[in-house]
């Protein structure tokens, strides 16, 4: 095992009554003993060293000196000359090492006025488990602070997506999906939301008719033109026509025809001749009879229709007609998808409609001139048919698109009247988070949260693990460590125990739970009547902590590489506790790395050395004390445990003893010493035989009066030299010399009455 040892307390400024005080000259080996009176400091020293193991260093800044120029400062010095300082509010390292059991031990980890808080059992499952699980511990308070940083990281940024969620919850934010076509979407929602807060306005715009597209009836036309009078003469129509071909006009057919109503069949109606012998006026005659009348009727009404029904005024019509389907096909198109109706082939449709127009003209004409012949061929006839149905399926083909649109107009208003605006402010507000869902921003929050949520789960699960692990091995533990406890309460006589120790985490960190059993009934540590508070005396509350201190010490397995500090085991502690902290102080020592114990009972301190050194003579022991110096101040200096722990009557007897050998020259010193030496000499050779408030001189008196079988007459044939001694020795006090400061002291006669007395001690 390497040395490890405080080896010594080089300096110490500024800090409770060690204002400007150095230790180095004093070594402390493996038992070091440390005697202190009340309030000299040694509850400062224990703080000092507490401090030292912790690195907390509240406790020097609380403990500074109060008339004090100096700040605190400590130097302390461990094995292979290691310096470990405490400047300007902090040490230059800590030394966990060092094990203390003192005031501060109790009040932070057993119970403080009384009282066990949750802060205790808290810092006593620390203690108890120890090094031994300081992984797990350090494993688990590592995930606990993980689990910590990782609940606020996810708070506070699902507190940054709560600025962009909207009234949705972050699940749910979180689970919008962003479609492609939103944007188209969104659009087409805002525009319905618009036209359904416009509904009644929408549905009382007009609605497009469909263009009139003009029918001719080819067929009939042709019908017309095809007619024949077979009861016209040939010649007649022959002759008819050569007089028509002469006067060069095809319309001259329709005069003719017309001054027939003014032949009488006497005189010409064109010249007044007689027309008696005329052949061609009879070819008229028979040419213009009542038949052919009736076909130039019908070939002339024929003739009108086909002027009116191909007239460009109908294309003139249909392209106004169509303007107006277009101007409310642009109002609906702001509700509805609508292309104004082409006008590209209104180009086609006027030649189409002028082709067939002059088609049935030119034909027209040809009967009108030849009414009693079969007018238009099979081609014209298809081809008049092509111009129709091209004129007229140009038309037909938009009134297709106007029944289109007209379908979804009607349709749109139907639907218009369903909506339900709330439905609609919803999936546009849906859409509308979707695509904040998917902003740069909010995905880059959304992937900070992820990571967070992942360290969250990581950090749970490593607390479970750590947990579990460390319950384990603190339920193995705390029962070994509570069976230890009440073993050595039962050795220290305690009249209680405490039940077996167990762990609970109602706190954030984990910590004991037990209770007092005392007279068979189980005492609660708080919140009952009576309590732990109540039931324990000062002494037991104080043996109860040093069990506590003791059972976890002794099993640690790493105690080898420790520094035991232990300040005053045996305060307010009777006979029979005081015996089995010996034995206790002597395991520590032996199985420690060094045992430092602190009391302000020099007896007990020289006790301890002795048990320990007659079990181990090897054992190396210091003894220091802490004393008043200058100005009321504590320093350190050496102490003779064995002197100041002596009796007066041995100190008189040293005193004496040693002037007669020449180990001090204090003849005053001696002289005063003889009286004293004679009265406790005589006291314990006749115990309880002599009145404690007697004189020397009354003690002789009692003696020289003796009578057999008094046991004063052993020493009666010696009275007149005690009296010889007392006489002399009288004179060094004030109750038989009022002069005695001023007496004078021969060296010479104090040595020769020195040595009668110590022949009277000796029985000489």
């Amino acid at each position: 095992m390497g040395e490890i040892m405080l080896c010594r307390i080089q300096d110490i400024r500024g800090i409770g009554l060690f204002h400007e005080t150095s230790g180095s000259k004093y070594k402390l080996e493996k038992l070091a003993l440390i005697y202190a009176g009340n309030g000299r400091g040694k509850s400062t020293l224990a703080s000092i060293l507490t401090s030292v193991s912790t690195g907390d260093s509240q406790a020097l800044e609380e403990r500074k000196t109060i008339d004090g120029t100096t700040e605190p400062a400590i130097k302390l010095q461990f094995d292979s000359g290691h310096k470990v300082e405490f400047e300007s509010g902090a040490w230059s390292e800590t030394r966990p090492e060092v094990k203390i059991f003192d005031t501060t031990f109790i009040e932070q980890n057993v119970h403080s006025g009384g009282q066990v808080s949750a802060d205790h059992r808290k810092n006593l499952l620390d203690f108890a488990i120890g090094d031994r699980a300081v992984t797990l511990r350090l494993a688990e308070e590592t995930a606990v602070t993980d689990q910590k940083v990782a609940t606020a990281s996810v708070q506070s940024i699902n507190r940054d997506l709560s600025a962009f969620s909207g009234d949705l919850q972050i699940p749910v934010f979180r689970s919008l999906t962003l479609d492609k076509d939103a944007d188209v979407q969104l659009e087409s929602l805002q525009k319905r939301q618009v036209d359904a807060q416009r509904a009644g306005s929408i549905t009382s715009l007009n609605v497009p008719g469909s263009i009139p597209v003009p029918d001719v009836d080819i067929e009939a036309i042709f019908g017309v033109l095809g007619k024949t009078l077979d009861n016209i003469h040939d010649e007649a129509a022959t002759q008819v026509e050569d007089h028509v071909a002469r006067l060069g006009d095809p319309e001259a057919v329709d005069w003719l025809n017309q001054g027939q109503i003014f032949d009488d069949e006497i005189h010409c109606p064109y010249c007044g001749q007689s027309t008696d012998g005329i052949s061609l006026i009879k070819m008229y005659r028979t040419h213009f009879n009542e038949a052919y009348g009736t076909l130039k009727e019908l070939v002339a009404a024929t003739r009108s229709a086909i002027t009116q029904q191909l007239s460009l005024s109908i294309l003139e019509n249909i392209i106004e007609h169509r303007e107006q389907v277009n101007e409310k096909l642009i109002v609906w198109s702001e509700y509805i998808a609508t292309e104004k109706l082409p006008t590209d082939l209104d180009g086609l449709a006027e030649a189409s409609l002028k082709n067939l127009s002059d088609l049935l003209e030119g034909l027209i004409k040809q009967k009108i001139s030849a009414p009693a012949e079969a007018i238009g061929t099979p081609d014209q006839n298809a081809e008049a048919i092509r111009l129709l149905q091209q004129f007229r399926g140009i038309y037909i083909d938009q009134n297709a698109i106007i029944a289109k649109y007209v379908s979804e107009i009607e349709s749109f208003k139907r639907n218009l009247q369903n909506e339900d605006p709330a439905e609609i402010s919803r999936a546009i507000t849906r859409i509308q988070l979707s695509k904040v869902r998917h902003s740069v921003q909010v995905k880059a929050l959304f992937a900070q949260l992820s990571t967070a949520e992942n360290g969250l789960k990581k950090a749970e699960e490593d607390k479970r693990e750590a947990r579990e692990q460390l319950s384990a091995l603190m339920s193995t533990t705390l029962t070994q460590y509570s069976q230890d406890i009440n073993r050595h309460l039962a050795n220290l006589g305690a009249s209680f125990q405490i039940s077996a120790i167990k762990t609970n985490y109602a706190g954030s960190k984990p910590r004991t739970d037990y209770a007092i059993s005392l007279r068979g009934k189980s005492v609660k540590l708080t919140n009952d009547n009576p309590s732990f508070a109540t039931v324990l005396s000062e002494g037991d509350k104080r043996t109860l902590a040093f069990a506590f201190f003791i059972a976890s010490t002794l099993a640690d397995p790493d105690i080898a590489n420790h520094i035991v500090v232990i300040d005053d085991p045996v305060s307010s502690l009777d006979r029979s506790r005081r015996s089995y902290t010996m034995k206790i102080l002597s395991e520590l020592s032996d199985r420690s790395a060094q045992l430092i114990l602190l009391a302000h009972d020099a007896n007990f301190l020289r006790e301890t050395a002795r048990n320990l050194t007659k079990e181990n003579d090897a054992l190396k022991v210091s003894s220091l004390q802490i004393l008043r110096i200058e100005k009321g101040y504590s320093g350190f200096g050496q102490i003779d445990l064995d002197r100041e722990c002596e009796t007066p009557y041995y100190t008189h007897y040293r005193t004496v003893d040693e002037y007669v050998t020449g180990s001090h020259a204090d003849v005053k010193q001696t002289a005063v010493a003889l009286r004293p030496l004679l009265e406790g000499y005589l006291h314990r050779k006749f115990p309880g035989k002599l009145p404690s408030n007697l004189t020397l001189g009354s003690v002789l008196s009692e003696i020289d009066t003796a009578a057999t079988p008094n046991a004063f007459t052993a020493i009666k044939n010696n009275i007149a030299e005690f009296r010889d001694l007392n006489a002399f020795a009288g004179k060094f006090h004030h109750d038989t010399n009022p002069g005695y400061q001023t007496e004078v002291v021969d060296p010479d006669e104090v040595v020769a009455f020195s040595r009668r007395v110590l022949a009277a001690v000796h029985g000489s």
